[in-house]
């Protein structure tokens, strides 16, 4: 079911920003849980990017929605720029870049890799990145690995979500599970997936952090206007208020 919110902009005027037609910039999201970023509780959509678009859109007239809906599709759907014109919490690829802009990082998570651990069976040996090449290594359809120093070639893509991920490799048709530290701790926490004891969560040794994004549509008319508005709310958000006195 697909689940939209609707806040107001920051304080911006519609002649200075996006067009005197535009009253509303719509976003996509997965449409699956990544606590603490995105989830459901109650039946409404929350999390730190709901917070972070509420702040970024706040004491305006403008509005925004937010459509939760299949990943791959939200690429699809933002990339002509019509029905969705940007997307939250992406990562970079060149390949990306061909078809969105990139807003300034807003929060980075530590690549991961999931395995079974057993007692007639020898733990993965994982010091660098590369060494994952010697493993049946699984992933999700559309994910992008490219922050996990892999080139992607040889991640088995077949799974449609981390739940279907975490079922593969609990069946034993793949050795490792590629992640995020920060996504799998707030799914367990939240009692969202499978999460047998034997389940073992490691960072993946001399992997840098990975850096999340705003895609927002190339062909978004406007879209330069849209990508600094957007800019600018993240780095008021990093900024610390001064001190009143």
């Amino acid at each position: 079911m697909r689940r939209w919110l609707i806040a107001a902009l920051l304080a911006l005027t519609a002649s200075q920003t996006f067009g005197s037609n535009t009253t509303q910039i719509t976003f996509c999201h997965d449409n699956e849980d990544r606590p603490p970023r995105f989830y459901v509780r109650d039946g409404e959509w929350q999390g730190r990017d709901i917070d972070v678009l509420d702040r970024l859109f706040a004491d305006s007239p403008w509005r925004y929605r937010l459509d939760a809906i299949p990943w791959r599709r939200c690429l699809q759907s933002t990339q002509s720029g019509k029905q969705h014109q940007a997307v939250l919490s992406a990562t970079y690829s060149v390949a990306r870049a061909k078809h969105y802009y990139f807003s300034n990082s807003y929060y980075s998570h530590t690549p991961a890799y999931l395995y079974m651990a057993s007692a007639d069976k020898k733990a993965p040996e994982i010091t660098r990145p590369t060494d994952l090449y010697r493993y049946r290594v699984c992933g999700v359809a559309g994910f992008n690995y490219v922050g996990f120093n892999l080139s992607g070639k040889g991640i088995d893509r077949g799974a449609k979500d981390l739940s279907q991920l975490i079922d593969k490799l609990i069946a034993g048709r793949c050795d490792i599970a590629l992640s995020r530290s920060e996504i799998i701790q707030g799914l367990r926490e939240h009692g969202r997936i499978p999460s047998p004891a034997a389940l073992e969560l490691r960072a993946i040794p001399h992997a840098s952090l990975e850096r999340y994004y705003i895609m927002v549509s190339r062909n978004m008319p406007n879209a330069k206007q849209l990508l600094r508005f957007i800019n600018h709310g993240i780095e008021r958000l990093a900024t610390p208020p001064r001190d009143a006195s």
